[in-house]
């Protein structure tokens, strides 16, 4: 019977000719690594990366041992005399029982015979396997004669079928898509290179090749079955000796890896596919896409984020449900992403932080200050010019809210404007300095400076329109729905992605854009696509990007500055100086809807944002009878700070402009550029945190 079966489907091209142009097929996974190569995430279907037999450590040994012990002496592709026994065996069983396919054979079934697989899984008929092994045989003989006759030796035309075998061996599913291949199976199950396996890590992986379901990560105690059969086996054919086998025996099998370990960096990898997939053909073709992030940092970024979030979610359980937070880091001085991490994990939020936009509160103060600037104003009376330099911080009118007040419509309606709280200050403090205002970050006193604000006292006012103007000119872009005056203080939303951007402007004066990819390589390793630095006009003048980064520097380093938690952490033991600024949006009602903090050192900018979906306020908690108000100073800034204290362990100190010193009144020397200069640290007060 099975011989009719054979004979009845002998002529549908049993003789065809193989396509041998599939030899060439170049599928392999695309890569998405990090700045010192090590891999974020792979995009496959047909998931394997191609590499040399030696390359292959001891697979090329066991392969021969396990699967095709005459390989590299028999005359021809086919193991006749094993044929003969799985035949014999089969015929007795009266059903396929045993398998005699050499390694060349099982390349052909490889390569060559995918459309007789699906035909046989199809159909299920046995007569459909009787011939699509015949075809294997057939289709094996060809690429043996081919290969000889390419490369004019029997050797090496094995050594080429041997290196073909090993990188398209299927060796199970995996979360992207099926392994195939020595080099992508090592990493899938232990996160190693194959030359870095040892006989019992590589008998397992080759185990799995006889059974690729038997995952040691779904069906262990089956995994470790294979892995004994395969190790008795290279002790039968003198591979190992029985010693050896009882010292390998003992190794254990890979434990299942993280989320962290699988994709590190999900959103970042998933900002970067999106580049690459607008412009290549990405999935299965190969490409290497060498990225600017650096994953030490970003784990410290993540973890730190993460921290954050969940002593949040401690002080009020209820912010569990949609918090959200990320951080962002930026080299300042190229606009190459270093950090790109965000909360809650990516299957359960896919927005990237470029697409969401918040209400930024005092964050964007500095945006107000960068006008009173470009307008003449000073932020210290003692500064050189002679311009403004006063605000008007007003005092209570016996409510709780300060003298000022915004027009509201045309009936003559007023809000009145209010500071919340400070820990040992006063509320409202009359006139004060800018800079005072800006560092101690006075809502009243900031809101004095805008056109149209009643009972002001301000030295100068400037408009709403300038305000926007300014940051517009740093790459924020401008909002739809008027933020109307209070924008001064933060009633806009404004992109983590952008802030960051325009803080790079602030210290450099230059518009720098953030970029992710350094550079991609085909499957041939053919550069297609480098990263450019490309001259940008001047944005800032240095009169103004020295001003405005020397009044943000206040805010760390001066007494009662928001920010001045840095200043112990990072100026004070690192010496490395820092400006930046917190915010803290609330809504109508003064509860906290978003916590900022976006800061420089002279090398790199970062932003951190957290909040809650859909603006929903986060709600003043109550610890050990202390009310707790959500801050930037409280989640937002300790991020910072740890991200910043893994990067200086080993970069250098970093230092900036004299210029910029908050501590003196502001001169600009005659040829002072816009580079870094070392300058001597002086220690300053502690302030208080908001």
């Amino acid at each position: 019977m099975i011989l009719a079966s054979v004979g009845g489907v002998w002529s549908a091209g049993l003789f065809d000719p193989p396509d041998i142009s599939k030899l060439d097929d170049s599928r392999e996974a695309s890569q998405i690594l990090d700045e010192r190569s090590v891999l974020i995430k792979e995009y496959c279907t047909y998931c394997r990366e191609i590499i040399p037999l030696e390359e292959m450590g001891l697979f090329p040994q066991v392969a021969v041992a396990l699967e095709d012990k005459h390989f590299w002496g028999r005359w021809g592709p086919i193991d006749w005399i094993g044929v003969m026994r799985a035949f014999w065996e089969d015929l007795k069983a009266w059903r396929i029982k045993q398998g005699a396919s050499t390694i060349t054979q099982q390349v052909a079934r490889n390569i060559f015979a995918e459309e007789e697989l699906k035909y046989e899984r199809e159909s299920g008929k046995l007569s459909a396997k009787f011939w699509r092994k015949m075809r294997e045989a057939f289709i094996a003989a060809a690429l043996e004669k081919t290969l000889y006759k390419k490369l004019g030796d029997r050797k090496l035309a094995r050594i080429k079928i041997l290196e073909l075998y090993l990188n398209t061996v299927y060796c199970g599913d995996g979360k992207n898509g099926a392994w195939y291949g020595v080099k992508a199976c090592s990493r899938w199950y232990f996160n190693k290179s194959p030359r870095e396996l040892n006989y019992a890590e590589t008998a397992m992986i080759a185990g799995l090749w006889r059974s690729p379901n038997s995952s040691p990560f779904l069906k262990p105690k089956e995994a470790l079955e294979l892995r004994e059969r395969a190790l008795q086996q290279l002790v039968s054919e003198g591979v190992l000796t029985p010693e050896q086998k009882k010292e390998f025996e003992i190794f254990p099998l890979p434990q299942k890896r993280g989320s962290y370990e699988i994709n590190p960096a999900p959103h970042f990898a998933e900002f970067v596919r999106r580049q690459i997939a607008a412009k290549y053909r990405f999935v299965d073709q190969g490409l290497k896409v060498y990225t600017t992030l650096n994953l030490e940092w970003q784990k410290v970024a993540e973890d730190a984020l993460a921290a954050a979030v969940g002593e949040m979610v401690k002080r009020n359980p209820e912010l569990a449900e949609d918090l959200r937070g990320a951080a962002f880091m930026v080299d300042a001085r190229t606009g190459s992403i270093k950090v790109f991490t965000q909360e809650p994990s990516f299957k359960e939020s896919e927005y990237l932080l470029y697409q969401i936009k918040r209400h930024t509160g005092s964050a964007f103060k500095p945006f107000f200050y960068l006008a009173w600037l470009l307008k003449g104003g000073r932020l210290s009376c003692e500064d050189e010019g002679s311009g403004p330099c006063r605000l008007d911080d007003s005092a209570d009118r016996g409510d709780g809210k300060s003298l000022l007040a915004v027009p509201m419509g045309r009936a003559g309606d007023r809000k009145y404007i209010q500071n919340f709280p400070y820990q040992g200050l006063p509320r409202y403090r009359g006139v004060i300095p800018a800079m005072q205002a800006l560092v101690e970050s006075r809502n009243v006193a900031t809101m004095s400076g805008v056109a149209g604000i009643r009972n002001s006292r301000a030295s100068a006012r400037i408009s709403k329109e300038e305000i926007l103007e300014a940051a517009n000119k740093l790459g924020v872009t401008l909002p739809e729905v008027d933020p109307g005056l209070t924008v001064a203080i933060g009633s806009i939303d404004v992109s983590l992605y952008e802030m960051v951007r325009a803080w790079i402007v602030m210290i450099g004066g230059r518009i720098v854009e953030p970029y992710a990819v350094e550079e991609i390589l085909d499957a041939k390793g053919k550069s297609i696509e480098a990263a450019e630095l490309k001259e940008t006009e001047i944005i800032l003048a240095p009169d103004i990007s020295f001003a405005i980064t020397r009044g943000l520097r206040a805010t760390v380093e001066l007494p009662h500055g928001t920010g001045n938690r840095a200043n112990e952490e990072l100026v004070k033991k690192l010496g490395v100086h820092v400006m930046g600024k917190t915010g803290t949006a609330t809504d109508a009602e003064g509860e906290t809807t978003d916590n900022w903090f976006v800061g420089c050192t002279p090398s790199y900018c970062m932003g951190i944002w957290i909040g809650r979906d859909k603006k929903l306020p986060m709600k003043t908690t109550v610890v050990d009878g202390q009310p707790i108000q959500e801050t930037g100073g409280r989640n937002a800034l300790p991020v910072f700070i740890k991200t910043m204290q893994k990067i200086y362990e080993t970069e250098p100190k970093d230092i900036f402009s004299e210029a910029t010193d908050p501590k003196k009144p502001f001169k600009l020397k005659p040829k002072e550029g816009v580079a870094t200069i070392q300058n001597e640290e002086n220690s300053v007060a502690e302030g208080d945190d908001f």
